[in-house]
């Protein structure tokens, strides 16, 4: 109910009243493009939920994708048109349409595995829908002629039904056409340049692929072609995508971060590198920052206090978080180290082994040193 949450209950009559006088008649039309304000994101609220329900077509801007650089911002999941009709836009463009929301959608609902458990924990089948939803949500950005003079990317046009093939070539696993497609120029991989400063020394100066930065409103993430912003940077983690795909993690104690054209310089006021940090004297500052906020006295000691403690936290979620990737880099390796280490044969004879004695059938290995050239069926599985 509208008057719920403030809004009077004539809300949704007297919305109509307004809506309705835009219409066609034979002697002319209107044609309305509105600007409609949502109370704290939320698309359920009454105002803007009764304004929807009179729109042929609304796009939503996101937060999220303006963080991440992507331009023109807009959500396909919660943007919508009533002309998506098979009808009207043939049986080829609604399809497309529907599986690209369909694995857009999926995407999200990995997004709070991905941010926990990390994309190595997930199946075959959501890594490739992760990569492909990825390549959707780079492939939706579109250069703009008239904001060339911004970011300094020339405006580029692209027909329908270059667009509709576009996204077949992404969802069925071309990516390089498919992007070479869209922005019509050979594959580039872009890249950041990125510069962490502190009054006494350089700790990064060189290219990297992302990074996600801890600020006074949260952590944003910055891919190429990030807006320009200038922002204050909180204490926390600064997490670094190297080119090789590799994540480096940093122990940032706050300062000022300026983003323009691919190039980010951070100025800390300290910072380490998680694998400078040795990890028994990070968790005796801790243990020491705690005991200090516990005798704090007055309110100047426990702002302080409070700010030691946050700064030793933060030394320790640097060192567990690199210790969290270093363990799961040797569980790799010893997995490939496992597999790599047998031969053809050995493997065979191992599974043969392995069958006899699920059988109940007590026979040597050796007694079977033959079965791999007998057995089809067992060397193809070996």
């Amino acid at each position: 109910m509208p008057s719920a949450v403030g809004y009077q209950p004539t809300l949704s009559t007297k919305m109509g009243s307004l809506q309705e006088r835009i219409t066609s008649t034979k002697e002319g039309s209107i044609t309305s493009i509105q600007a409609v304000y949502v109370p704290a994101d939320d698309l359920t609220d009454p105002a803007p939920a009764t304004t929807f329900a009179h729109l042929d077509a609304t796009t939503v801007l996101s937060r999220g994708l303006a963080a991440k650089g992507i331009y023109p911002a807009v959500d396909p999941l919660d943007s919508m048109s009533t002309m998506l009709q098979p009808r009207i836009v043939g049986e080829e463009h609604y399809e497309t349409a529907q599986r690209v929301k369909q694995t857009l959608q999926r995407y999200k609902e990995l997004q709070d595995i991905i941010a926990i458990l990390g994309l190595d924990e997930l199946s075959e089948e959501d890594c490739l829908t992760v990569a492909r939803a990825r390549k959707i949500e780079r492939f939706l950005s579109q250069p703009f002629f008239v904001a060339e003079v911004f970011t300094g990317s020339p405006g580029k046009y692209v027909g329908l039904a270059e667009t509709i093939r576009g996204f077949q070539l992404i969802l069925s696993g071309d990516y390089r056409e498919s992007y070479e497609l869209r922005r019509g120029e050979q594959i580039e991989e872009m890249t950041l340049n990125l510069c962490v400063l502190t009054p006494n020394r350089i700790i990064w100066d060189s290219e990297v692929k992302e990074i996600i930065l801890s600020t006074n409103s949260g952590q944003i993430g910055v891919l190429p072609n990030h807006a320009p912003i200038a922002t204050a940077v909180d204490i926390g983690l600064l997490r670094i995508r190297l080119n090789n795909d590799q994540w480096l993690t940093v122990a940032l104690m706050g300062g000022f971060a300026r983003i323009d054209n691919n190039e980010i310089t951070i100025l800390g006021n300290d910072a380490e590198i998680s694998t400078d940090i040795d990890p028994q004297e990070a968790q005796q500052a801790l243990e020491i920052a705690e005991a200090n906020l516990s005798r704090a006295e007055g309110k100047r000691q426990a702002i302080e206090a409070n700010l030691a403690l946050r700064r030793a936290r933060t030394r320790v979620e640097a060192v567990n978080m690199e210790t969290n990737q270093d363990g799961m880099t040797e569980r790799r390796t010893l997995k490939k180290s496992m597999v790599n280490q047998f031969s053809k044969k050995q493997w065979i004879n191992l599974l043969t082994q392995h069958v006899i004695s699920k059988s109940g059938m007590q026979c040597s290995l050796e007694e079977h040193e033959n079965l791999d050239a007998t057995d089809t069926s067992l060397q193809t599985r070996g």
